[in-house]
């Protein structure tokens, strides 16, 4: 009977231990999966204290009613530099809440851990539009700042501490419109999260990555861009000085950058995800190197200011744009599609097949990223001068040929004319 008592003492213990240290969720499931309050329930060292009973390092007043010589005052909580940290299960919406990092009120607060002169997690209600919360990440100097994008906004932020493998990492789960930006403390926040949809969700992690899902995130510094993920699928990406280090884009997300002149935009249109990298030592299907883009594969399309310039249909093409110098080229050594990629640039729309290259003039000006076109075929380079492409060679595989259809066909002759040794006069338009 002894020997039983011990071995169901020990499970008691080991069943104790596994809730106090509640491990992190696995990184597929839901965070938040029957959890009904913070993640701090569970941890050691964090007490649970009320406004009534303030502990040290906080200050708690009641306020007042109004009076027939004075006005009501609102209760307040305040939360100094050194106080410790603590859970509050609740506080009530009408409650001024003062921190180091700013002041807010009219929600409800519950599940709420403040200390260190912060906010680090909570369940907030009943925000109104433009309210901005200040929370505190609990192992590095990283502050967020959460901007309500509409009435009766709903957000939770709970943190997990490393166990095992995992590391650490703050949830925060968002509603349409809601905002985080992000920075070290009092310090430019360069990092901006967008929530496009009540169940959006942006996570943050110990070594700088963040994933998320149903938002937009954009860093505004020296290159400024950004990337979408319409989906419920999390997807993630690197935080460095220089902005994002490598993205991965979702069917139908966006990647934008703008550097000096460029406003580029580039848009998965395949439900396979694809990577977006900034330096060549690793293996992706696009690289954006700041003045050069090499896209790899079918199925993306690259625009300037919302005009697309470059369409890729052909599953081996490599396309490089080198903006600095105004070039483009494709290569494919093994093409299986007919029609391999389209270029515009200016009033010229550049299709290449498998096994020619032709021209058509366009009735509206696109931007001019690139003056030099070339390919792997054997045929000149064509070269954009005052708005005009040009090229050596009249036996050339390349044919400019007009928008309208008659005017089309007339260059067309004229080009088989030339062919065949007759000497005629060139159309204007051709």
């Amino acid at each position: 009977m002894d020997k039983f008592r011990g071995v169901l003492f020990l499970l008691i213990v080991i069943i104790i231990s596994t809730i106090a240290f509640g491990a992190d969720p696995p990184e597929d499931e839901d965070p938040y999966a029957g959890d009904e309050g913070s993640a701090s329930e569970g941890e050691v060292g964090i007490p649970t204290a009320t406004t009534d009973t303030c502990p040290s390092g906080y200050t708690c007043d009641a306020g007042s009613d109004a009076t027939a010589d004075e006005e009501a005052v609102p209760a307040s909580f305040t939360v100094s530099e050194d106080a410790p940290l603590t859970k509050f299960d609740n506080i009530p919406a009408d409650t001024e809440i003062h921190t180091e990092y700013g002041d807010f009120t009219g929600a409800d607060f519950s599940n709420a851990v403040f200390g260190n002169g912060g906010l680090y997690e909570a369940t907030i209600s009943g925000i109104a539009a433009g309210t901005t919360v200040y929370f505190l990440s609990s192992f590095d100097d990283q502050l967020f700042k959460l901007e309500a994008g509409s009435d009766e906004s709903e957000v939770r932020v709970i943190q997990f501490q490393k166990n095992g493998s995992s590391q650490d990492r703050v949830y925060m789960e968002l509603a349409q419109g809601d905002s985080i930006s992000q920075g070290e403390l009092l310090e430019k926040m360069n990092y901006h999260f967008l929530a496009q949809d009540d169940k959006a969700m942006y996570i943050y992690n110990q070594d700088q990555s963040t994933e998320m899902q149903l938002g937009q995130q954009s860093y505004t510094g020296i290159y400024n861009e950004s990337f979408s993920n319409p989906t419920d699928e999390l997807i993630g990406t690197q935080l460095t000085d220089q902005g994002f280090y490598n993205i991965t884009l979702n069917n139908n997300s966006t990647y934008t950058y703008n550097l000096d002149f460029l406003n580029l935009s580039l848009t998965n249109e395949n439900k396979k995800p694809f990577t977006v990298c900034k330096t060549q030592e690793e293996e992706c299907e696009t690289y954006n190197l700041g003045n050069t883009f090499i896209l790899y594969g079918k199925d993306k399309v690259l625009k300037q200011d919302n005009y697309t310039i470059v369409e890729s249909y052909d599953e081996n093409n490599v396309i490089e744009l080198n903006f600095a110098e105004q070039t483009a080229y494709l290569s494919n050594i093994n093409p299986e599609e007919d029609i391999l990629a389209l270029f515009r640039i200016g009033y010229h729309e550049i299709t290449e097949t498998q096994d020619s290259i032709y021209s058509n003039t366009l009735e509206q000006e696109y931007p001019y990223l690139f003056t030099s076109y070339d390919s792997d075929k054997v045929i000149p380079a064509l070269i954009i001068e005052n708005k005009v492409l040009i090229y050596e060679d009249a036996n050339t595989l390349v044919k400019t040929l007009p928008v309208n259809e008659e005017m089309r066909n007339s260059c067309l002759l004229y080009t088989m004319n030339t062919i065949e040794g007759y000497d005629e006069t060139k159309p204007a338009y051709c």
